[in-house]
């Protein structure tokens, strides 16, 4: 159980709980029950799932591209975990539950409603198919100035799905379904610019996945692929392999199409969502000796329709080389009494083994060699 209170600078302190704001601007709290019987996880509240890759459902910090090049390509299904962070934007608000079916498999249900900032605006042509609409969500959690203050809580988002999970006896393959569905109070109409023709519009999107992990010797096997409702197929697939002792190696192909909507998936790409990328990565890894590591990765990718500010279809591709040590851990010696002013005094044979104190050394012992 735990709860957050956050308000930035300038906002204002006002006590309207019909509204949401107690003093504070942001509030956020969850319950959660784990491991109860069959019931492997409950969370009311404030929440997050994070689902195979990433692709349809990721949650928290994910890391991109750096200085680690192997492990940071794979994502890891956590499931349901509550939320306690002070990012207004970035959670679901409602239930959701973990229940062991049997001893291979597992079911999620989770539901989700809460209000979103965001600019509504009005329509001026009478034709059109909507008579209010909203450009976009607005993500800084800044409620400051009247305008500000007017974009807040506007968009009521719900949320609704669930996720179908199999584990193998051995462990080695871990099978999964994902289904999640949206709906907004008033509909999202990007701006009519040239770089957003295949952005979402609407009120409503499914999207479907699946995705897969398989551990076959040294090689880990993974990746996701789904389904939103304008039809478009994502894809995202990666191998981890250990060519040796003291060398790793990955792999990633990544597809992401200019209309496919992901709502809520972080998967790994350039892009700070899933849209309109594809690509490719290899990353190698190489420990020549104790302490040193030698870290490099390629990425080609490209984006196949227009971005804001870019007047025609990119591609580019990024390159890293690292080479790290890790230094020694510090080792401290222990007095000896093996000194010649000892074994001048000492009454017992200079050749006998005995052991002295951590921190000092009696002349009634003499060690030729120094004990712990």
């Amino acid at each position: 159980m735990g709860f957050s209170l956050e308000k930035d600078a300038g906002e204002p302190w006002a006590w309207q709980p019909g509204q949401g704001r107690v003093g504070f601007d942001y509030f956020s709290a969850h319950l959660v029950l784990q491991a109860r019987g069959r019931w492997k996880t409950i969370a009311l509240g404030d929440y997050q799932l994070q689902f195979g890759q990433g692709l349809l459902l990721s949650s928290g910090f994910a890391v991109g591209k750096g200085a680690e090049v192997i492990t940071t390509v794979r994502r890891s299904s956590v499931g349901v975990r509550p939320y306690a962070g002070l990012l207004e934007n970035s959670f679901f608000r409602g239930g959701a539950a973990t229940y062991q079916l049997g001893p291979r498999w597992d079911a999620t249900a989770f539901a989700s409603h809460r209000n979103a900032d965001a600019n509504l605006r009005q329509t001026q042509d009478s034709l059109a198919e909507y008579d209010e609409f909203s450009s976009g969500l607005i993500y800084t959690g800044l409620h400051r100035t009247a305008t500000e203050l007017a974009n807040r809580h506007r968009l009521a988002e719900t949320v609704g799905g669930g996720h179908l999970g199999y584990t193998s006896a051995d462990g080695d393959l871990a099978v999964g379904l994902s289904a999640v569905g949206t709906h907004y109070g008033t509909a999202l109409l990007k701006r009519p610019e040239t770089y957003n023709l295949f952005e979402f519009r609407g009120k409503n999107n499914l999207a479907l996945g699946l995705h897969y992990s398989y551990v076959w010797h040294n090689l880990l096997l993974f990746g996701e692929t789904a389904r939103t409702s304008g039809g478009a197929l994502g894809t995202v697939n990666g191998l981890l392999a250990s060519l040796g002792p003291a060398v790793d190696a990955a792999v990633l192909v990544r597809h992401y199409p200019a209309d496919f909507h992901s709502l809520y998936g972080n998967a790994f790409g350039e892009n700070y969502r899933n849209i309109n990328e594809s690509g490719a990565y290899f990353g190698l890894k190489i420990r020549p000796a104790p302490r040193w590591e030698i870290a490099t990765y390629y990425d080609q990718f490209r984006f196949p329709w227009l971005r804001y500010r870019v007047g025609a279809p990119p591609a580019a591709t990024t390159r890293c080389c690292a080479w790290l040590t890790r230094p020694a851990k510090p080792r401290f010696s222990r007095p000896s009494c093996a000194s010649a002013s000892s074994r001048a005094t000492c009454p017992q044979a200079p050749t006998s083994r005995c052991r002295c104190p951590a921190t000092t050394c009696s002349k009634a012992c003499c060690c030729t060699t120094p004990g712990p």
